[in-house]
């Protein structure tokens, strides 16, 4: 075994501790944030699991201002993933091919858990109730998406935008 994967493989087992009981495809190493929900780790394209983030153009409205939610929560994941080791337990595929699953940093922090609890995210519930609490706590502190106005990512995606009917105490329509 050579050392890079020595040490890959103790990371795994200390990230991951399920990891030596359940056989899966692991991939790990430095990461890239390309959107608010998917990174490329390993030259390998991974979106997290169970969750859901604005699109890098997508706007949203806290008050009377618009912003770029978007972006704000790239960057948020890019600031909290940068310069660390992530390792991802891959689930599946999307369906444009690329892999999914749950990707955490060395400290174990589950970086999809991270992002709904700061409302940077949502719970993804047309695939799993992972983080269905994350969210709902998010919600009750007005977390990120939850202080203001915001189509759903799903909704944004297929061609729903901000409007005046939107309820600013749910964030949507």
């Amino acid at each position: 075994m050579s050392p890079g994967t020595f040490i890959i493989t103790l990371l795994t087992l200390a990230v991951l501790p399920d990891a030596a009981l359940t056989p899966m495809r692991l991939v790990g190493g430095p990461a890239t944030v390309i959107a608010a929900d998917t990174l490329v780790v390993a030259d390998e394209r991974v979106r997290l699991e169970a969750i859901d983030a604005p699109e890098a153009d997508q706007t949203c409205r806290r008050a009377d201002t618009r912003y770029a939610c978007g972006a704000e929560a790239m960057q948020a994941l890019r600031a909290r993933v940068q310069g660390g080791i992530v390792m991802c337990r891959i689930s599946g595929q999307d369906a444009a091919g690329g892999l999914v699953g749950v990707c955490r940093l060395a400290d174990r922090t589950d970086l999809a858990e991270w992002l709904v609890l700061r409302g940077y995210a949502l719970a993804d519930r047309r695939y799993s109730a992972q983080y269905v609490v994350q969210e709902d706590h998010a919600r009750q502190e007005r977390a990120g998406l939850w202080a203001g106005q915001f189509v759903a990512p799903w909704d944004w995606r297929a061609g729903q935008r901000l409007d005046e009917r939107q309820d600013a105490s749910t964030g949507r329509e």
